[in-house]
């Protein structure tokens, strides 16, 4: 669990802390949340599941993304378009073309169809027992949530972390700052749509 401090603080203790927990894991930890997931919320093939390419010890989805194409359930990943923008998302498979963007992160061919994601799992630094989540400071998936809430599209978002991520006390927050629909861990569920006495129960 990580300590509350102020919030360069807080990123800088939870990138160690998280690289510490993903070194000694070995995958293991990634495949229990994969199966979390699969098991615990609800997708078809009429949903469009936004993943991202793992950086920076994050959570790697790519076993869950490959379970999801083999269900069939239509994939896509975010890409930075301009830097102050929302994400826009691509259609991506384990066979189709990337390159490297700005940020030298593999994102899909710019020919890849454009998608609409219904749920998008979203990397992070640390969360808390109400569902805020501590990204990079970047803002990219706030503006993106606020663009696709301004469209009218519904969409779930499921954050991915480990279980020592979850902080000891609620994180600073801005109002720009949307709360995860659920966060999985390798221990558990968070259903943060329920009442806070039903969060984190399976």
């Amino acid at each position: 669990m990580i300590a509350m401090q102020s919030k360069e603080e807080l990123r800088k203790e939870a990138r160690r802390h998280r690289a510490l927990v993903k070194k000694d894991s070995e995958g293991r930890l990634c495949k229990r949340i994969t199966a979390n997931v699969l098991e615990h919320i609800a997708l078809d093939e009429e949903d469009v599941v936004a993943g991202y390419f793992p950086m920076h010890d994050e959570v790697d989805c790519m076993l869950l993304l490959k379970a999801l194409d083999a269900y069939q359930i239509p994939v896509a990943l975010p890409v930075v378009a301009r830097k102050d923008s929302p994400m826009i998302f691509r259609s991506w498979d384990f066979v189709s073309p990337m390159h490297k963007d700005a940020y030298g992160i593999p994102v899909p061919h710019e020919k890849a169809p454009r998608m609409q994601p219904t749920i998008l799992l979203v990397p992070l630094l640390a969360f808390d027992e109400a569902g805020h989540r501590l990204g990079y400071g970047g803002g990219y998936y706030d503006r993106t949530l606020a663009a696709l809430e301004e469209k009218g599209h519904p969409f779930t978002t499921v954050g991915l972390a480990f279980a020592a991520q979850q902080t000891d006390a609620p994180l600073p927050r801005q109002k720009h700052d949307y709360v995860l629909d659920y966060v999985v861990t390798e221990e558990q569920v968070f259903d943060f749509r329920k009442a806070p006495a039903q969060a984190g129960k399976k």
